[in-house]
């Protein structure tokens, strides 16, 4: 999280609203709903989201990777000056 917001989460208790909290973001107000106790989780009841996460990171990549090799490809023809506006 973001500092600011960071430190109004971290004031409140479960049920209040923040006030406007600015970030560079924008502007937000934050209902509190619950707060959980810090807690360690077992790598079983983590991996899917550690391989879900790796996953998307490696596609990512890979898109870039490959949109970058097509630019580097590409031969782009303006054919009507204006169309630039």
């Amino acid at each position: 999280m973001v500092k600011p917001f960071d430190e109004a989460v971290f004031k409140m208790n479960p049920g209040d609203i923040s006030d406007i909290v600015e970030t560079e973001f924008g502007y937000h107000l934050i209902k509190l709903e619950e707060k959980k106790p810090a807690k360690t989780v077992s790598f079983d009841e983590a991996k899917a989201k550690i391989t879900a996460y790796l996953t998307q990171e490696k596609v990512t990549a890979n898109i870039e990777d490959f949109l970058a090799k097509a630019k580097a490809k590409a031969t782009i023809k303006i054919l009507n000056p204006q169309a630039k506006k």
